[in-house]
């Protein structure tokens, strides 16, 4: 999808909540919650 528009993947990290401090915090896991960031391709 992010190729289809003129973009590469720059980075992926996952998230992952803490329920007693009721945080949320960047990891290494992209198993279940997860974001990426693209920049124009060239």
């Amino acid at each position: 999808m992010c190729r289809q528009a003129g973009l590469d993947v720059a980075d992926t990290k996952g998230m992952t909540y803490h329920v007693l401090s009721q945080t949320y915090a960047l990891c290494d896991s992209t198993d279940v919650n997860y974001m990426f960031a693209c920049r124009p391709a060239f």
